[in-house]
């Protein structure tokens, strides 16, 4: 994930950059089953949220 993206989403959603790369580190490793992770779908949620205004 591209530096630009990230911090396109910590500015739409004030998450913190360091956090969303952290959740996109994680996304990476296909051992761990991110996507049924709470915080992952909290984070999900927060950027559909978010970026509904933009989408239409």
């Amino acid at each position: 994930m591209k530096d630009e993206t990230v911090n396109a989403i910590s500015k739409a959603t004030g998450i913190p950059a360091w956090m969303i790369s952290n959740q996109m580190e994680k996304m990476n490793k296909p051992k761990e089953q991110w996507y049924q992770s709470q915080e992952f779908q909290m984070v999900t949620t927060v950027v559909a949220v978010a970026a509904a205004p933009f989408t239409g």
